[in-house]
């Protein structure tokens, strides 16, 4: 077991971790919001820093980090406006992690939770998507996610 040491990596795991903490215990402390939205555009922005350009799924690196930074701005400046990009950005996303790479995720299963995460919120900003637990599955996903990506696997 090791742990990454790739800024970018380290800023979207812990941002996971954090989200499905807060999200696990109905929210967490007075001003999280405040440190998951600028934790959010911080892991959104050195993403994209990171991202090398036609690289080996750059486009949903890219896509992710934008989503990162949609619902950073989101948290902070409270833009529900942007809910249904932010939204999109999130399936394309997720669908993106997914497709081109999916036997890779034997060996890589933080990014397949990651990118089930990313679906399953970005169908919930777009469609509405909502049910009983959903706040409970969410929480699991996003925690499982950024501890396996913070441990390399």
């Amino acid at each position: 077991m090791r742990i990454s040491r790739e800024p970018a990596i380290l800023a979207l795991s812990i941002w996971l971790i954090l989200t499905g903490l807060f999200s696990l215990v109905g929210g967490g402390f007075r001003g999280g919001s405040i440190l998951l939205g600028a934790r959010a555009i911080l892991a959104g922005v050195l993403l994209l820093l990171a991202s090398r350009p036609f690289g080996r799924g750059s486009l949903g690196r890219i896509l992710l980090a934008l989503f990162l930074i949609g619902i950073g701005l989101m948290s902070l400046v409270g833009g529900s406006g942007l809910g249904i990009l932010v939204g999109l950005l999130a399936l394309a996303a997720g669908i993106l992690l997914i497709w081109p790479h999916w036997r890779v995720f034997t060996s890589a299963l933080g990014w397949l939770l990651l990118a089930i995460y990313l679906i399953l919120i970005g169908l919930m900003f777009v469609l509405g998507l909502s049910f009983s637990g959903i706040d409970v599955i969410v929480g699991i996903l996003a925690l499982a996610a950024g501890v396996l990506i913070l441990i390399d696997r």
